[in-house]
């Protein structure tokens, strides 16, 4: 693949998955995938408030599928659509000031742009974490009506 804006994109797609709050709009045919607390406070204008109830049950179900643990993570890239998101996936995840630090760049560079604002964050990570080979990174992504993704990279 050629070089895209001046650095060799080498990371790959391993694994992907993403569900959406069945309180959410346009939820036809979505499961359940998080807990009654999350479906209670789950609404299409507040995304935030599902975090902390699904974001743990997400990892744990899915990294399972991915065949991996919390601590062979090498690179969080946490969809930079808000404090409030940031923040929640931050705490439900455990992870440091550091772990978010691109995310949080990234919202204050270029606001919340939508889904799209988590590429600001994997192009940050590339250029200043040069992710080495067999490094992974875990793309946490929230869309609209409260939909989650985890996209599992690998280098």
């Amino acid at each position: 693949m050629p070089p895209i804006d001046g650095w060799e994109a080498d990371a790959r797609l391993v694994r992907s998955c993403g569900r959406r709050s069945p309180r959410s709009r346009s939820s036809a045919g979505s499961k359940r995938c998080c807990s009654p607390a999350a479906r209670r406070s789950a609404s299409p204008g507040r995304p935030e408030a599902s975090i902390p109830h699904c974001a743990p049950l997400r990892f744990s179900a899915r990294a399972r599928a991915f065949d991996i643990a919390h601590e062979q993570i090498d690179h969080w890239l946490v969809h930079p659509g808000g404090r409030r998101i940031i923040e929640n996936v931050q705490s439900a995840l455990d992870l440091s000031n550091e772990q978010t630090a691109i995310s949080w760049q990234a919202l204050a560079d270029h606001g919340n742009i939508g889904t799209p604002s988590i590429f600001y964050v994997l192009d940050e990570t590339i250029r200043s974490r040069e992710p080495a080979t067999g490094e992974r990174g875990l793309m946490v992504t929230i869309g609209p009506g409260v939909t989650l993704g985890l996209m599992l990279l690998g280098w």
